[in-house]
């Protein structure tokens, strides 16, 4: 499957496997294994998680709350769907490449404003609300930098007791 046609399952289902807002951290831990700290060692929440070029906030709560794949890099690592691992693929894909392969998955998508700024061009999936924004340069199409599901902005409980 390309990085394309994984990025237009994501827009149709907002997940990446067992990655899903409101999911669980362990849950996610235990089937994709390894992470890193990407925003760096911290001592608060929420933090973020990177397991190859995705990156989830993870609230005290430990539920994702945030899920965002960095396609800006000359390749993209996105985890495999149900175990540890990545898949690699090319990355920088261009925003006509990413609009077939979302019509072809029969994934409805429209203009997004509110993410369209100078330098930036933004869409979003009809049904699941994940938004695709793509780089402007000169002289060059468009290219996905940021593919991001929506957060649920839920109210945290009390954060869990700290393990021992």
């Amino acid at each position: 499957m390309s990085l394309v046609a994984c990025l237009a399952r994501f827009a149709e289902t907002a997940s990446l496997g067992q990655m899903r807002v409101g999911a669980s951290f362990e849950d996610v831990v235990r089937i994709h294994g390894e992470y890193y700290e990407a925003g760096g060692p911290h001592r608060g929440w929420p933090r973020l998680f990177g397991f190859g070029d995705v990156e989830l906030s993870v609230c005290r709560c430990r539920r994702v709350n945030l899920i965002c794949v960095q396609t800006w890099r000359e390749e993209t690592e996105l985890p495999d769907e149900n175990r540890v691992g990545c898949q690699v693929f090319p990355g920088r894909p261009t925003q006509e490449e990413v609009t077939e392969a979302l019509d072809a998955a029969g994934v409805g998508w429209r203009p997004h404003p509110p993410l369209t700024l100078p330098g930036q061009t933004a869409i979003l999936a009809d049904i699941t609300a994940v938004s695709f924004v793509f780089e402007l340069e000169d002289d060059e199409p468009p290219h996905l930098n940021v593919v991001g599901a929506p957060g649920d902005y839920h109210e945290c409980p009390e954060a869990p007791a700290p393990r021992r």
